[in-house]
């Protein structure tokens, strides 16, 4: 079997795909999450920090292989790159996580209530960035805790805050996994979505179950190569 995107394994591509559509009870009291829906908007034009990214090329990530290159996001000089919880539902969810820089990782810690929950975790690109052509792909894993229902990776695009999704994954705990976007061909978007104005990039991550969880995920690096 051939990877569809290039740059990335047909076994962490069917790591992604595998919990596409996920609907049933999980055996730990999830409800599902019904597809790709989005429940609200990341609100990161005024998120901290430039986003630029902190790599100067040639050393390798440990986790998924990759090589960095100048504007990746390497999380290893105690940074989170100006990557914050920019949206939660509900507000106290916001408040309540954290992002830090953490042994060379980006960690993002969420403690979940029961029901449907959602945040976004965002840097903005400052100045604005064309990813036309372009492949983002993250390299994560959860750690720590229950892994959340559902995560996937967006980009947001133009003053009026269009997002587009990668496929919806599901981590297992301990395992990394690369991630991929394609930035001209997201999976859904909403809204005119428009590569050539590419304002942040972060992740959305949902919890359904019926009980309370804190999950970890942890983030060694980010992407952004030709397609």
């Amino acid at each position: 079997m051939t990877s569809a995107l290039p740059g990335i394994a047909c076994n962490e591509l069917l790591g992604i795909q595998e919990y596409q559509g996920v609907s049933a009870d999980d055996g730990d009291g999830t409800t599902g999450m019904g597809g790709n829906g989005i429940g609200g908007t990341a609100g990161v034009a005024g998120s901290s920090g430039t986003g630029a990214g902190g790599g100067t090329g040639g050393a390798a990530d440990s986790h998924c292989g990759f090589t960095f290159e100048p504007g990746d996001f390497r999380f290893d000089s105690g940074s989170t790159e100006g990557f914050v919880v920019t949206y939660g539902d509900p507000d106290s969810l916001k408040d309540a996580s954290t992002v830090e820089a953490v042994s060379g990782v980006l960690r993002i810690t969420v403690p979940f209530e029961p029901g449907a929950q959602e945040i976004y975790v965002a840097a903005s690109l400052d100045p604005p960035r064309n990813l036309t052509g372009k492949l983002i792909t993250a390299c994560l894993r959860a750690t720590g805790g229950p892994s959340p229902s559902t995560v996937e990776l967006f980009a947001e695009t133009t003053v009026n805050q269009e997002q587009g999704f990668s496929e919806l994954a599901r981590l297992v705990v301990g395992e990394w996994l690369a991630l991929p976007l394609d930035a001209d061909y997201p999976v859904h978007a909403d809204g005119p979505y428009d590569p050539t104005d590419m304002r942040s990039i972060g992740f959305f991550v949902t919890n359904s179950r019926t009980h309370a969880i804190t999950s970890v995920i942890e983030v060694g690096a980010i992407t952004i190569r030709e397609r």
